[in-house]
């Protein structure tokens, strides 16, 4: 590490200890942190985590402690570093205090998703199975049915794993009912392809056929008859339908298809290993030892790659080990490092308070011009209709014309020069929106009224985690409060689309958006209002 960077870090500590004397600094601290793991930052510098998880272990609530350990958890996960990272789960979820009413369930059943996803990764399938199992009942105790369902749904694969196909269709079939029951059909669709398996396992091969039809049309995976990359695998199950039902050119289709179009190992053995059965039974037997052995080079590929992956996890031990160590060794020191440390700190509380009250004082007027800069933008709007209006009349309203240009000259030129001075100082966040591909190209295809498609939807949701992190934080936390195409209005309100464009976009009416703005307004902000009443309190939302 270089020494400039060894100075970034001890000025980072110095900080936050320095704050451990103003609580509500070190809240907003653990806040921001989460707010970066909520969009899915990568997290990889330990340094805030731990100072976190520090002074939250002798100041904070349970929920402040669950929360900091959770977060130093992610980070650890963002580093490889998987022993780590559940031994800080766990201790996150000691923290809770299950008694107390105000205990936060959705961040206790976050933590035992989280912990799950590594058990499942380190191929600890007990251990994975009850952490979901309790991350699920605390998403049902947190009343957020749609999460436990998923958490519910997630075991579907745990027990694939193990190989036991009756657990299998079980947990398939209650998730599937209660997702469908909360209209998440698409959702439940997503399931289907790994029950599959299971269903011709035992000889249900109506059931197996029901599940290829729902995967094919509610999951949205497919375009122009094709499955999206990545998910060729599909193909191997489905040649193992028509193999098992004695349809073979049609199995002998799908398995030289995955076979053609799936690039990696598991894709290779599995088309294979498909080929190779198919020939046995049709008495090909040279066919037959030719894919066999290709499956059999495959799974020697595969047990090579295991066996890297193994020495990864006992690398990750080591780390482990070496990290318990290093904390031991961090203790038999900790009271000379103390006075060390307060001696520094004494000398950089001047120098922190001045640089802190700078800031506030930038912050606040930043903030100010930024407020005003939205309010000359919604001015020049209405300024703009009124004027497409009058030309309606326009020789009865010539001079009222005259005089709304001439208004919206002035508005323009105070925007420019508000564009000018926030630009810079805050990213110009507003700015950087326009300016995108993305944003231009929504707009062009919501003035030719063409809806929207589902790859164009995932580039409007990476400019959102990009330029406006905040409201896409905020949209995120009411997903569930809120409709697919609530969700989908209150997107685009925010980008600027009026009704009518909107409408255009989503295949829908305009009245319909009209009465959806009213609703979604009283869910998010209390009262009724109309689409552009919407569209103005979500533009706040930077």
């Amino acid at each position: 590490m270089s020494s400039r960077s060894v100075l970034n870090h001890f000025l980072l500590l110095a900080l936050l200890l320095t704050a451990c004397h103003n609580g509500q600094q070190m809240r907003q601290a653990l806040s921001d942190l989460q707010a970066r793991n909520q969009a899915d930052s990568l997290l990889t510098d330990d340094s805030l985590a731990l100072a976190l998880t520090q002074y939250f272990d002798r100041h904070g609530t349970p929920n402040e402690r669950m929360e900091a350990h959770y977060l130093l958890g992610r980070t650890y996960a963002d580093r490889g570093e998987a022993p780590q990272a559940i031994a800080a789960y766990q201790t996150a979820a000691e923290q809770a205090d299950t008694t107390a009413t105000d205990c936060d369930y959705r961040l206790l059943c976050r933590v035992y998703s989280q912990m799950g996803y590594l058990f499942y990764k380190q191929n600890l399938m007990q251990e994975n199975l009850r952490s979901l199992n309790l991350s699920a009942y605390y998403a049902y105790i947190a009343r957020d049915s749609l999460a436990a369902l998923n958490l519910l749904a997630q075991q579907i694969n745990t027990f694939d794993r193990l190989n036991l196909p009756d657990s299998v269709i079980a947990v398939y079939t209650k998730a599937h009912k209660g997702l469908c029951d909360l209209g998440y059909e698409q959702t439940a669709a997503t399931f289907s392809a790994v029950t599959i398996k299971s269903f011709l396992a035992l000889a249900q091969f109506e059931q197996a056929r029901e599940c290829i039809n729902e995967y094919e049309t509610k999951t949205g995976f497919f375009s122009n008859g094709e499955i999206e990359h990545g998910r060729e695998f599909f193909y191997y199950l489905k040649g193992l339908y028509y193999l098992s039902t004695h349809q073979y050119d049609s199995a002998e289709y799908y398995f030289r298809k995955e076979l053609f179009l799936g690039n990696s190992f598991n894709d290779q053995n599995a088309a294979s290993k498909g080929l190779a059965n198919l020939y046995k039974q049709t008495n090909h037997p040279d066919s037959s030892a030719k894919y066999a052995l290709y499956s059999y080079a495959m799974n020697d590929s595969m047990h090579a790659q295991m066996a890297t992956n193994e020495v990864i996890k006992v690398q990750a031990l080591y780390n482990y080990t070496r990290f318990q160590k290093q904390v031991l060794e961090e203790r038999m020191h900790a009271n000379e490092e103390k006075h060390r440390a307060d001696f520094v700190l004494t000398l950089f509380v001047v120098f922190i308070f001045i640089v802190i009250s700078v800031t506030y004082i930038k912050q606040t007027r930043r903030k100010a011009e930024r407020e005003m800069y939205q309010q000359k933008l919604r001015e020049l709007e209405r300024a703009q209709s009124d004027i497409l209006q009058l030309r309606d009349h326009e020789a009865e309203n010539k001079e009222l014309i005259i005089e709304k240009e001439e208004t919206i000259r002035k508005q323009q030129a105070e925007i420019d020069k508000l564009r000018l001075k926030i630009k810079g100082t805050l990213n110009d966040a507003e700015s950087r929106l326009i300016n995108s591909s993305v944003y231009k190209q929504l707009h062009k295809k919501a003035d030719k009224g063409l809806e929207l498609t589902i790859e164009e939807w995932h580039a409007i949701h990476q400019l959102m985690i990009e330029i406006l992190p905040q409201f896409y934080q905020f949209i995120s936390s009411k997903k569930y409060q809120l409709s697919d195409n609530e969700y989908r209005i209150c997107t685009l309100l925010r980008l600027h689309l009026t009704a009518t464009t909107v409408a255009n976009l989503l295949g829908v009416s305009e009245p319909y958006i009209s009465k959806m703005s009213k609703k979604i307004t009283e869910k998010l902000f209390g009262g009724s209002g109309s689409s552009k009443k919407l569209s103005e309190e979500l533009s706040k939302i930077c």
